[in-house]
Parts: structure tokens; C-alpha cells; sequence
């Protein structure tokens, strides 16, 4: 079962994290989506995006894979232990 483990945004955009058990190893999945208020002025959420929306997911999606090489480099210096 998939647990959400932590949330990154840029501005509109956000990317929820979700950790993921299978056979025992764990692995992450990633979901974006974003925000929006419609025509009644209540909140919503989509998957769809903007071309003026792909530099925030330019952005997160940097991120992210700062964020994945950072914790590889940390388990794999872990291992020389």
C-alpha cells in the first residue's frame, strides 16, 4: 500500500510523494497535480497542465532528482561502514 510521505510545491504545481512496499523492497512513486478555484470560486484539483505551468514542474522535477541522488549518496556512503 502506498503512503504519502512528504509534498513539494511551486506555486500552483505540487507533487505528492508516496512510499511504496512490494515484495520487501520499497520504492517511491510521484504525483503531480495542481490547484485551481472554479467558476464558483471552490477549490479543485487537476492533472491537467498549462504550457505557463511546465517551468514549476521544471522546477520540482529538479528538485526531486536533487532530492533522489542526495539519499543515494547518503545509503551509498552508508554502506562503506
Amino acid at each position: 500500500m502506498s503512503k504519502l510521505i512528504d509534498s513539494k510545491r511551486c506555486f500552483g504545481v505540487e507533487c505528492a510523494i508516496f512510499e511504496n512496499e512490494k515484495e520487501g523492497k520499497l520504492s517511491k512513486s510521484y504525483k503531480f497535480q495542481k490547484s485551481f478555484k472554479d467558476k464558483d470560486g471552490n477549490w479543485k484539483n487537476t492533472d491537467f497542465l498549462f504550457e505557463s505551468d511546465l517551468p514549476n514542474m521544471l522546477v520540482l522535477l529538479n528538485n526531486l532528482t536533487l532530492d533522489v541522488v542526495k539519499s543515494k549518496q547518503i545509503k551509498s556512503k552508508d554502506d562503506e561502514f
